[in-house]
């Protein structure tokens, strides 16, 4: 069959086709741009249409081109026969299906099987630039078409552009009937003359791919590498390349998705496994707490402490969750108690001094005594129970102690009238302790006096010339479970042939004096040694006829006769940090106690002030003890049966209790240094004297002050109490 040759506006490339499609549509494989194929030999060396000037054709048959033209080779190749359109399905043999946005591919170099230039040839002429003003150059059929140089990356020319944007336009025109649908690939003659049968992405695409994945060579390129010879129509059609990435994204993400969700479960799981075991751990551990306590016995003096039940873990169950607990106290020591926990403490503000203070209550002179003894030196004052008619006592130190040895002390007997009896001074050796460990009884059927000096017991019986009576007992002979704990005070019983001791693990101990044994003795639980110090957890009552005991946050007061009753006790609820100063008013009396706890994890100390009203329903009153100028609390003193008082650095914080409130009164503050004493109606201090340093002066005030009901009423809830001046001539306002 005649042929024609013809020079692709494209990319160059000469092609040959049957002459049978001259004046029609073909479409070059190679760079795939359509175009019309010249009418005669007389237009076949017209220049060829440009794509925006020709004629629009409604036939929309294109016929495949031939292979570029192999002057090596001297016997043409083989056409493929024409197919015969009305035997192939309805749709166009050439329509590849829908026309996606246009790609570049990159443009190679013409393999050497599929044409092999000449030297022998003459130079190809170049296809005409369509920007360049110059007018196109007239081809003819002879004329051969080399593909011009250009790099992989190069873009296509712009006849090409055009030619490609046509053939796009007239394949997405809507047809008047639609291609039937076929499950195979529509026959493609020149399908063996492609380069390459896969659609080559885009450049750009292309490198990022290669980023990814190495791109696999073709089947064709690989015989092409290999040197096979055969031909490529004798390869069966290759299916057309489909991008992946989209939905390669899509299973991608829901891969992505689902392990995270079995991730998040997994921990969750595991998360409320270690929670339950943790908790199982928790109350295996508090059952095997409670199941080593041993039971006790009902002659044990000592009771094990009673674990509290807890409660029972939450259950998963539950929807609401539990609100967070409160700081808890901080676990005790073994053997000991919880330390105590108050919900609420009353507070109160005490005002400054008036600067220019009025006498408003003035002593008597028979409430007055001159003492020859420096106020630095005095350890202890046993005032008068009637002004009037009683001696007062005065225990001073006249040598200090040089390590553990070497303190003398001395007692001093002052008459009614303020005189002092030197024939009745007693002196002795003492052990060095800042609270000197001494009583005195004065009744109408005598007075004497003890002292307890590393654990020896010594007695004399007071007068116009002292007598000893027990010299260097030891108490505690018969009872190791009171001498490992060592005495911390000692003070006379109701009948005065009789001793009570306590030790500083609070254990109580009466000790007659005739017969040298101890009578009976009360061992409080959860004593420790070193506990218990006089003045601070133990007092004695201003009647003589009881004593109060502080032990491990648990107050007793015993009366101070041969069966040691507990007249009261009152507990806590837990352990103090430190106990201050301790106080009772009589037998029973009211109770007065200063301490300090830690009540939460913070370390956080917090002073106590606490009164106990009389009455066994009574309720404790509890207060902060108030921060300033008030020094820090030293002993705690009752005057009278209603005013108890805190004892400080500058002064006596007083408090009211006639109608059981335990209300702040007034405090009374010295103007440099005193000292202060209980007595049944009196309120007892030393101050200075005015105009003797050697001396000091004792001051008794009858109770309730002059000037009571001011006070009274001047205190209340968030206001001040009243702060007024006591010095050597009374009370001043």
């Amino acid at each position: 069959m005649p042929v024609v040759e013809v020079a692709c506006p494209g990319c160059g490339v000469k092609l040959k086709a049957p002459e049978t499609m001259i004046g029609k549509k073909a479409k070059c494989k190679k760079c795939q741009v359509s175009f019309r194929i010249p009418g005669s030999a007389a237009t076949a060396g017209e220049s060829p249409p440009s794509p925006s000037n020709r004629p629009r054709d409604t036939d929309k048959t294109e016929v495949m081109m031939a292979l570029p033209v192999d002057d090596d080779k001297t016997t043409p190749l083989p056409v493929p026969p024409t197919p015969d359109i009305a035997s192939l399905p309805s749709a166009d043999p050439f329509d590849f299906g829908p026309v996606k946005a246009p790609v570049t591919p990159p443009i190679k170099p013409a393999s050497p099987k599929a044409a092999t230039p000449s030297a022998a040839l003459p130079a190809p002429a170049r296809p005409t630039n369509p920007r360049s003003s110059a007018p196109p150059q007239a081809l003819s059929l002879d004329d051969e078409c080399d593909p011009l140089p250009l790099s992989k990356n190069s873009p296509p020319s712009p006849a090409a552009m055009s030619a490609r944007l046509e053939a796009n336009y007239e394949a997405s025109a809507p047809s008047a009937t639609p291609p039937e649908p076929v499950d195979h690939e529509p026959y493609n003659p020149f399908a063996d003359l492609s380069p390459s049968a896969v659609e080559e992405p885009p450049p750009a695409r292309q490198a990022k791919d290669k980023e990814k994945k190495p791109k696999e060579k073709s089947p064709q390129q690989e015989k092409q590498k290999s040197g096979d010879s055969s031909s490529d129509a004798e390869d069966p059609p290759k299916p057309r390349y489909q991008r992946p990435q989209g939905k390669r994204g899509a299973i991608l993400a829901l891969v992505f998705s689902g392990l995270f969700g079995i991730a998040a479960l997994a921990l969750g799981v595991t998360a409320v496994i270690i929670f339950q075991q943790s908790r199982q751990a928790e109350e295996q551990a508090k059952q095997d707490k409670k199941a080593e306590q041993p039971a006790p016995t009902p002659n044990d003096p000592n009771p094990p402490p009673i674990a509290k039940e807890s409660e029972p873990p939450p259950s998963s169950q539950d929807k609401d969750p539990k609100p967070e607990p409160k700081p808890q106290p901080k676990p005790p020591a073994p053997g000991m108690r919880p330390a105590v926990v108050f919900n609420r403490l009353g507070t109160f503000t005490i005002s400054a001094l008036p600067d220019k203070p009025q006498l408003d209550d003035k002593p008597s002179p028979e409430q007055i005594r001159h003492l020859e003894t420096p106020l630095s030196t005095i350890k202890r004052i046993f005032p008068p129970a009637d002004p009037t008619t009683g001696d007062t006592y005065v225990l001073s130190q006249t040598a200090t102690a040089v390590g553990d040895s070497g303190e003398k002390l001395a007692l001093d007997t002052y008459g009614p009238a303020g005189n002092r009896f030197a024939e009745a001074r007693i002196e002795y050796t003492g052990d060095g302790l800042i609270e000197p460990i001494a009583d005195v009884y004065a009744a109408a059927d005598g007075a004497f006096f003890l002292t307890c000096v590393g654990g020896k017991l010594h007695v004399w019986s007071l007068g116009d010339k002292p007598t000893k009576i027990a010299d260097g007992l030891s108490p505690y002979a018969e009872k190791p479970e009171h001498a490992k704990a060592g005495v911390a005070a000692a003070f006379f019983a109701a009948n005065p042939k009789q001793v009570i001791l306590v030790s500083t693990a609070g254990g109580v101990l009466l000790y007659d004096l005739e017969t040298r044994k101890p009578i009976k003795d009360f061992l409080p639980p959860h004593g420790k040694p070193g506990k218990v110090f006089l003045n601070r957890s133990i007092a004695k009552a201003p009647d003589g006829e009881s004593i109060v005991v502080a032990v491990a946050g648990v107050l007793y007061q015993i009366a101070a006769k041969p069966d040691l009753s507990v007249l009261r006790k009152y507990d806590l609820d837990g352990d103090v940090e430190e106990s201050k100063a301790l106080a009772a008013s009589g037998t029973p009396g009211r109770l007065l106690y200063v301490f300090t706890t830690i009540p939460d994890k913070m370390n956080r100390q917090e002073r106590v002030i606490l009164g106990l009203p009389l009455g066994d329903a009574a309720k404790p009153v509890t207060y902060h003890f108030p921060a300033g100028m008030v020094g820090e609390p030293k002993s705690a003193i009752w005057a009278g049966e209603e005013f108890g008082g805190v004892a400080t650095e500058r002064g006596v914080i007083w408090f009211d209790d006639h109608e059981g409130k335990f209300a702040p009164l007034v405090m009374t503050q010295v103007p440099t240094a005193g000292l202060y004493f209980s007595g049944q109606n009196h309120f007892w201090y030393t101050v200075p004297h005015a105009k003797d340093e050697n001396k000091c002066t004792l001051i008794g005030l009858s109770m309730p002050f002059n000037s009571f009901a001011e006070f009274q009423k001047s205190g209340g809830s968030n206001r001040p109490i009243r702060s007024v001046q006591i010095d050597h001539r009374g009370l001043a306002k």
